[in-house]
Order: C-alpha cells, then structure tokens, then sequence
C-alpha cells in the first residue's frame, strides 16, 4: 500500500477549533454591528489559521492536508454571516426592550430579590465569544423574558427550573448604561 495514505503520516499536532453557539433552527441570525465584525474577524483569522497550516507544512510535506475541522469552521462562519440580520439600535430614544438594548433588571422575589444585573442583548456568536462582558443571547430566557417589555414591567420565567421574577429598571442603546 501507498505509504501517501496511511494516517500514521500525518501530524499528530492537537487541533481545537471551537463550534459556533447553538442558533436554533429557524431561528434568525441577529447580530449587532459590533457581532458582525466579530464574525468577520473570525472569518479572517481563521482563513489565515489555513494558509499558515499550508506554509508550514508545504516544504516538509505538501501532501499533508490542512485539518477538516478548519474548513468545517470556516464553512460554519461563512454561513453565519451569510444569513447575519444586522439590528441597528432603534433610530429613537425608547424605553422598550429591543435586540441590542443594555437592560438592568432587579430581582423583586425570591433568592435574587434586592439584586440588580446588567446585561445587553446581543447575537448568539457575540454572547457566546464575550459571556465574561454581561452579553447576553437573545434566545436565552431571560433575554426572552424582557424582549418586548418596557422600564418598570415585571416579567417572571424560569432557568433550570427555578422561577425567576424580576422587574426592569432601565433600558438603554448605544453608550448610555441603561441605569
């Protein structure tokens, strides 16, 4: 046999790639200006992840294939900003909960009650690369729960099962804290 297609040839270098966030099916592809270009950084550098694999290996063994895995994400990035709906902020000053908005909510009942979060609501691939900075998807619950909804509004839902009721008190675009 052809020692070209034995996979005992080829590096044994370990390669992580990350999969994008979950987008459910059907579910579109909001993103903020600030996730499109995310994705579009993301699409760079993993076009670059390509050609340096090609350079590095073209001299000792330009039979070598770059990782699957690499395209694969590629392909997957490709498509998300593809089908990405870009949500700008709401032209006017509005107190209602859109795609985008900075929210601060506090909790009225229960273990959170007394405590106040902020949290902007953004794309899937933004919430999921930058959780650390208070985004949040706009397909999680509480994302769900306050989309729609307005400054003073109550909204109650559930994560893993424990109920949460919360109040909004603020909600802002663009610079402003939403405080």
């Amino acid at each position: 046999m052809s020692k070209a297609f034995l996979k005992d040839d080829l590096p044994n270098e370990p390669f992580i790639v990350p999969p994008l966030a979950d987008l459910p099916p059907g579910t579109p592809n909001r993103v903020t200006p600030r996730g499109l270009k995310l994705l579009e950084e993301k699409r760079a550098a993993l076009e670059a992840e390509i050609e340096r694999w090609r350079a590095e290996h073209a001299e000792s063994d330009p039979a070598v294939p770059v990782p699957a895995v690499l395209y694969e994400r590629l392909n997957d990035v490709q498509k998300r900003i593809a089908e990405a709906e870009v949500a700008p902020p709401p032209a006017a000053p509005t107190d209602v909960v859109q795609f985008g908005a900075t929210v601060v909510v506090e909790g009225i009942g229960g273990e959170f009650a007394g405590e106040r979060w902020r949290f902007t609501i953004v794309g899937v691939d933004e919430a999921a690369e930058f959780w650390e900075d208070d985004l949040v998807a706009f397909t999680a619950p509480i994302a769900q729960a306050v989309l729609g909804r307005k400054r003073g509004d109550e909204v109650r839902f559930s994560i893993e099962g424990r109920k949460q009721h919360l109040r909004i008190v603020g909600v802002a675009y663009g610079s402003d804290d939403g405080s």
